[in-house]
């Protein structure tokens, strides 16, 4: 995640007051990189790995340790705990003696292949130090021809560069502006680098394998900042957090911005605890992108607010002209399997949008609510193999209404949500409609359109009666 320096896509900010921590193993893929986290009582051991592992392949990645200590002493101490484990994985064994060690193993493609990461100390899987790697059972062979990477990346992030590699990052050279780059992990099919933090802006990559120059592209570095108020709250007070991104013109597909509150018993985010924001191609201009979103606190104590900026990843979604084979074809039976090939198909979307009024409010019962139910699916598979299946990532909202000009209508908040409220005091008549975009994780997308209309009512006195005024009898 968002480390060397502040590691993945993924930021977590931690606005805290005092609160308890409990130790955990985890595992998270992002990027082509697979990231094993284990904690121990001196600090974290940290694995990375591709994501892509399959029989038969040379795979290479990186044992990073990160002591604890207050000081000097304290961390130098921790980090000759640290190194009394190793990492086992695969058949072999790894001693995490340095603060930064690569690593290199074969896959047997002859052999049971174990996918289980272990924290080893004196020859002994410590209770409850594994995790399991996600990996594919059978061998593919690499089509890809050409080096791709995408035009946007994170800064202070992994960047996926695709292509024709050996497995082997210790003889894969990458530069940026011809400085050199820390290659995290490679497989045949790819290689995973970190994109520097202070890379704003258009440079020059540089990928070179054994000495050969695979490709040379202009990409462009993206800076997410998120800063905060105050962080000391106690219930009731509000704070917030800015979202300050730079590095978005000229986007070749849908960049995405979403913000997850993770504590909702002990604060509330506004407009909403989960916000998703796209970026479409171009919709940026010439302008940073800057957002302050305010938190209110419901409870005394710790909370966490994810923010996570989704940049595309071009030749992720796009398959390679030439199908893959594979080594060791399996009998085919009738379960339905994702696609082993090259050619992950694109997600398939559906979706349908109905208009449900909620009622009436106010004191004068003339605010008129009105949401939006939407029937969606995203379906299918995605991506490099191994293919993932589809799911759905974000809505969005757009309502219009029309109303007569001598019957005007006040619209309270904005149209972007999936509730839509306004203030109609002279009950006129109105048609309102909302149109929705359903984006499916691997960026496919397809729209829904919903309409309804309202007629005040009119009361028509019965035949051969009068309306009575005052006077009359």
């Amino acid at each position: 995640m968002r480390k060397l320096p502040i590691f993945s896509a993924v930021l977590t900010l931690f606005l805290l007051i005092p609160a308890s921590i409990t130790w955990a193993q985890k595992i998270s893929s992002e990027k082509g990189l697979t990231t094993a986290v284990f904690q121990t009582q001196y600090g974290k051991i940290k694995v990375y790995l591709p994501d892509d592992i399959r029989p038969g392949d040379m795979i290479s990645g990186t044992i990073l340790t990160e002591p604890k200590g207050n000081n000097t002493k304290q961390t130098e101490k921790n980090l000759a705990e640290l190194k009394k484990y190793s990492i086992s994985f695969s058949n072999e064994k790894f001693p995490v003696d340095n603060g930064n060690k690569s690593i290199r193993f074969l896959i047997q493609a002859d052999k049971p292949v174990s996918n289980r990461l272990e924290l080893v100390s004196d020859i002994k899987t410590l209770s409850g130090e594994v995790i399991e790697v996600k990996m594919a059972t059978a061998a593919i062979k690499n089509s890809l021809v050409e080096c791709e990477f995408p035009t946007h990346a994170l800064c202070g992030s992994p960047l996926r560069i695709t292509g024709q590699f050996d497995g082997d990052m210790s003889n894969t050279q990458c530069s940026l502006d011809n400085k050199p780059l820390e290659i995290l992990a490679e497989s045949p099919r790819q290689c995973i680098i970190s994109y520097p933090a202070d890379a704003g802006g258009m440079h020059t990559l540089n990928e070179q394998e054994k000495g050969k120059m695979l490709c040379s592209k202009q990409i462009s570095g993206v800076i997410m900042n998120v800063s905060a108020g105050d962080l000391n709250l106690k219930k009731g007070q509000r704070t917030f957090i800015d979202v300050n991104i730079t590095g978005l013109q000229n986007l070749k597909d849908t960049a995405f911005l979403s913000l997850n509150n993770v504590t909702i018993s002990v604060v509330v985010m506004l407009p909403s605890n989960n916000i998703i924001i796209p970026f479409f191609p171009d919709s940026i201009g010439n302008e940073n992108f800057q957002k302050r979103f305010d938190i209110q606190s419901i409870k005394t104590g710790s909370f966490t607010v994810n923010v996570d900026l989704d940049l595309p990843e071009v030749n992720g979604d796009n398959p390679p002209t030439k199908p893959q084979e594979e080594d060791n074809p399996q009998p085919k039976d009738s379960t339905i399997h994702p696609p082993t090939v090259a050619q992950c198909p694109a997600c398939n979307c559906t979706a349908k949008a109905s208009i449900i009024f909620a009622g009436k409010e106010g004191k004068e019962k003339d605010v008129f609510s009105y949401s939006v139910e939407v029937a969606a699916a995203c379906t299918g598979f995605f991506g490099t193999p191994p293919c993932e299946p589809c799911g759905i990532k974000a809505y969005d909202y757009e309502w219009t209404i029309s109303y007569s000009a001598d019957k005007p209508i006040e619209i309270i908040g904005d149209n972007k949500g999936a509730g839509f409220k306004f203030k109609n005091p002279k009950d006129g008549a109105f048609t309102l409609s909302v149109a929705v975009t359903v984006i499916c994780s691997g960026r496919s997308s397809c729209k829904a359109a919903a309409k309804t209309s309202y007629l005040p009512t009119t009361t028509i006195n019965p035949p051969g009666k009068c309306e009575c005024k005052p006077g009359c009898s």
